[in-house]
């Protein structure tokens, strides 16, 4: 492979056939990903001829790069040379390790998701959907009942941004009904809108506040 000292580049791995089949986009864009510039061993080690899947890129003197698998690195009487490799083959083969056990994962998760859950024939996967959908309209009928309870308050609880009207008004938006003290807060604040505390006004108001909430309270 021409003259030294030689420099470890990097490493590349060919992709599988496997890749090819279960999904050829990602397929085509590992091939494109290939070096190009190598004179030899994309494919077959440059120095001992056997298929490689993970090539090795060496660099001579000259900047002239050559493919070798990933034992044939390890040959070079350059120390340097040699341990880099093992840095990236052990960098490698955690990821293809990491890789595997994903897959694994997967392949488990998806056999689970198909099988069957209950009496009524649902798999795992349309059980989990069901029950979304389920949680998700209670938690559109809370919202809306909470609304509908203390939607009138909204248009009296202005304030900054953080502070307590504003935090109120966000809960209600949210489908958090006001309890307890700040409950008996916002009465006072619906109240005070209509007048000055002891008032007729005032208290027709507070009665009216009491009157609506009296069932979320």
């Amino acid at each position: 492979m021409g003259v030294g000292p030689f420099r470890f580049v990097g490493m590349v791995s060919i992709p599988s056939a496997t890749l090819a089949e279960k999904n050829p986009s990602a397929y085509q864009n590992a091939l494109a990903d290939l070096p190009r510039d190598i004179i030899g061993g994309c494919g077959t080690c440059y120095n001992c001829g056997h298929a490689i899947t993970n090539v090795c890129i060496i660099e001579n003197a000259q900047g002239d790069r050559y493919g070798v698998g990933t034992d044939c690195v390890l040959k070079t009487d350059d120390p340097c040379l040699g341990n880099k490799a093992k840095v990236a083959i052990a960098k490698l083969q955690r990821k293809q390790r990491f890789a595997r056990a994903t897959a694994k994962r997967e392949a488990h998760r998806q056999k689970w998701l198909g099988s069957v859950s209950n009496e009524a024939g649902e798999t795992n996967a349309q059980r989990i959907e069901r029950e979304r959908t389920e949680q998700e309209a209670a938690q559109k009928a809370r919202k809306d009942a909470v609304w509908a309870k203390f939607g009138f308050l909204l248009p009296y609880l202005s304030g900054p941004e953080g502070g307590f009207c504003a935090s109120i008004a966000a809960g209600i938006r949210n489908g958090q009904a006001p309890h307890g003290r700040a409950l008996e807060i916002c009465g006072e604040i619906y109240a005070k809108a209509h007048g000055r505390r002891g008032s007729k006004a005032y208290v027709e108001a507070l009665n009216e506040f009491n009157n609506k909430t009296w069932e979320a309270a």
